[in-house]
């Protein structure tokens, strides 16, 4: 059982992280698209990078955090709802980039990033329920 708490506490960690580097890529593709081209393409560039690593990382350390917890009943859920959800940040905004445009248009508000970030606080947030319930 340590291993589990191990791993699940590196990817509560790691989904803080990516939750944190979400805010970031949020709030600097505002000021970007609100204040002109402060920040180059090659610096958009690397930070999207590495916030496509910190995913990875993120989601590896999920699915190992799962196996590792699965004899663990109440942990369990909210751990493998966590991983869909990481998963479905990176594949979510591609696929869903047309339903969201059209209803941007709609409502006149901006869901992009409120949706992104409503998704990273999901993440991390079952990711510290599960480390609290093992």
């Amino acid at each position: 059982m340590n291993t589990a708490v191990l791993l699940i506490g590196a990817y509560a960690w790691l989904s803080t992280i990516l939750l944190g580097m979400t805010v970031l890529d949020v709030a600097l593709a505002g000021g970007i698209r609100g204040a002109g081209s402060t920040i180059g393409p090659s610096t958009s560039r690397e930070i999207a990078d590495l916030l496509l690593l910190v995913m990875v990382l993120t989601i590896t350390a999920g699915l190992l955090a799962v196996a590792a917890a699965w004899q663990s009943r109440t942990a369990r859920g909210p751990l493998s709802i966590s991983v869909v959800l990481a998963i479905g940040l990176v594949v979510g905004p591609p696929l869903l980039a047309g339903p969201i445009e059209v209803l941007e248009a709609a409502i006149g508000i901006a869901l992009g990033p409120l949706l992104r970030l409503a998704w990273g606080i999901s993440v991390s947030g079952l990711a510290l329920l599960a480390l609290r319930r093992i």
